[in-house]
């Protein structure tokens, strides 16, 4: 995880005078680890951060969006910063949207990288509310969905309802980019 998202989630918490006790209560997290999360010195999954943004009364693309300059409906490839982008595991996350105003949480639209070398105990699939759309665009991924696996290859791509057991992972040696477009999770966290 970057520094700068610790930075985002302490700025947070701040701004709603919690304490790093006060946000673990409400995450389910303890102290030491949330102030681990906020300087920067461990990678957080994507569910942990929910639960954070959550606690904020924040849908995790909210919790990161970062508004363009400018605004727009337009998003040029040389605007797209790390300031848009999270990292979860071996996951990178590359936030693609261009209207990011407060109404905007239709769509979560990102360029997803998967990192080779995930291993399989980590791929642990699970539920939540919302809909999900993938287009593998190289590499190969695997995906679990509802019990079953499929090994997906540049140009395959998935569509299903997000509330049975899922999990996009990348078991090869070499990278895999998705485009991914889901529903962001507002109220049920996985």
């Amino acid at each position: 995880m970057d520094d700068q998202y610790g930075e985002i989630i302490k700025t947070c918490r701040q701004m709603r005078g919690m304490t790093l006790k006060e946000l673990g209560e409400k995450t389910a997290l303890s102290a030491g680890y949330l102030s681990m999360i906020e300087r920067g010195l461990t990678t957080v999954k994507i569910s942990t951060l929910q639960k954070i943004a959550a606690a904020f009364g924040l849908g995790l693309s909210e919790f990161f969006a970062i508004p363009l300059q400018g605004g727009g409906n337009v998003l040029r490839s040389h605007d797209r910063c790390s300031a848009r982008r999270y990292v979860a595991g071996k996951q990178v996350y590359f936030d693609l949207r261009a209207y990011l105003g407060k109404n905007s949480v239709a769509l979560a639209p990102y360029l997803l990288l998967l990192l080779p070398g995930m291993q399989r105990e980590d791929a642990v699939p699970r539920p939540h509310v919302g809909e999900e759309f993938g287009y593998v665009l190289e590499g190969m991924v695997t995906l679990f969905y509802d019990g079953e696996e499929y090994e997906l290859y540049p140009d395959d791509c998935f569509h299903f309802p997000s509330d049975k057991p899922h999990r996009v992972t990348n078991f090869s040696s070499r990278p895999a980019r998705l485009l991914y477009v889901g529903i962001p999770q507002r109220d049920t966290l996985d």
